[in-house]
């Protein structure tokens, strides 16, 4: 069964949410606690595999009559559906049932709300597929909840289960100037120093182009510009491109080994930096804050970017802990979701490339990144024919 790992982190939190009404039954004001965005860092686990690292945010307000709870994630890609949901309270069974939408399907599921605890508690079942989940969220204090849910199968066999920590957004400050943004970008990765520390990385995951079936991917990189891609399609081959820091080649079964050039060679050298958007100032001839800006739901601050050869990249991060979250460039837009900590860094395990009527023209999810691997820069050199 596929399942989106940050769609499966958002379910933690799909029983509950809710923004502030004026006399509201005691029930109703149990939901009330759960007003607001809220960022969820947490975990996936199916059984008998290995521990995941999973990152989503959770969108939840009231509808207009004040008496439904609606829950919202937007997925951490354009292809990711992303979690829906409502729930409400049933005053003559004291208790908080609802309906969740997700990539497993329409499930329906109840809450018991432990007020000594501060503790909710829910038991649901999707349709169709007999699944099974049980969970409870347990307020810390006032601003953060532990929330954890195992899903199961019709026998009772566990699938897999979910581990987070959720914490409630504050209201945004001020735009921050462009040394305080980035300060900040830099604390929200791990610290510039430590990132400058990695000088090597190998990323494993899947890759797709527009509706095709995934390929697996591996990308192999060391500083400062050294790389390699491979991808291995069903039916037609490997295809790779790399560069040894001044050759930059590509090659596929159909083409054979060809050199890039000019426009194409400068932004394959950018892309295989291992450091890029790291350390902002030394890079970009220029950085200008633009303000703030709302693309599909999310809040960003933003700067453009220019580069010693004049050409421009508008940079979105995330407005409330400034990650990186999106690059617009003149034809499309690299969106960078899923951040995970790797070896005390953050990096985004998954990118896609978005043309500017919103469709993902390719798509990259990284399930193993591993730093300190032993590279032969013999690797990256253009193969011989």
């Amino acid at each position: 069964m596929k399942l989106q790992l940050a769609t499966c982190a958002a379910i933690l939190a799909t029983a509950f949410s809710a923004s502030a009404q004026n006399e509201k039954s005691p029930g109703l004001q149990v939901l009330d606690r759960f007003v607001g965005t809220w960022d969820i860092v947490g975990s996936y686990t199916p059984a008998g595999g290995e521990k995941v690292p999973t990152q989503s945010i959770s969108l939840r307000k009231w509808s207009t009559n004040g008496t439904t709870l609606h829950f919202g994630d937007p997925g951490s890609s354009p292809d990711d559906p992303g979690v829906q949901s409502q729930q409400s309270y049933d005053p003559e069974k004291k208790n908080y049932p609802g309906v969740v939408k997700s990539s497993l399907g329409r499930g329906e599921f109840t809450g018991i709300w432990d007020q000594k605890n501060k503790t909710m508690s829910f038991i649901g079942t999707y349709e169709g597929s007999a699944t099974t989940f049980k969970g409870s969220t347990r307020f810390i204090d006032a601003d953060t909840v532990e929330s954890k849910i195992a899903f199961k199968k019709a026998d009772g066999e566990l699938m897999f289960d979910l581990k987070s920590k959720q914490t409630r957004r504050k209201p945004l400050a001020k735009v921050p100037t462009v040394d305080e943004l980035i300060a900040s970008y830099h604390k929200s990765i791990g610290g510039l120093e430590a990132n400058k520390k990695i000088t090597t990385r190998r990323r494993v995951g899947t890759f797709s182009l527009f509706d095709s079936p995934p390929s697996k991917i591996t990308v192999i990189q060391k500083a400062p510009d050294l790389g390699l891609t491979t991808i291995e399609i069903d039916g037609f081959g490997e295809t790779l491109d790399g560069t040894d820091g001044k050759v930059v080649w590509k090659s596929n079964p159909a083409e054979g080994t060809v050199e890039l050039q000019g426009a194409e060679r400068v932004q394959k050298l950018r892309d295989y930096q291992l450091h890029k958007y790291l350390d902002l100032k030394s890079d970009f001839k220029t950085l200008t804050s633009k303000g703030r800006e709302t693309v599909k739901g999310t809040t960003y601050d933003v700067l453009e970017a220019v580069h010693k050869d004049g050409s421009s990249e508008m940079l979105f991060f995330h407005a409330w802990n400034h990650q990186l979250g999106l690059v617009k460039l003149a034809d499309f837009t690299i969106e960078m979701t899923n951040y995970r900590e790797i070896d005390g860094i953050f990096l985004p395990a998954t990118t896609s490339v978005v043309l500017p009527g919103g469709r993902a023209v390719m798509t990259a999810k990284f399930t193993k990144i591993e730093h300190g691997i032993k590279v032969d820069e013999a690797l990256f050199r253009k193969p011989t024919e």
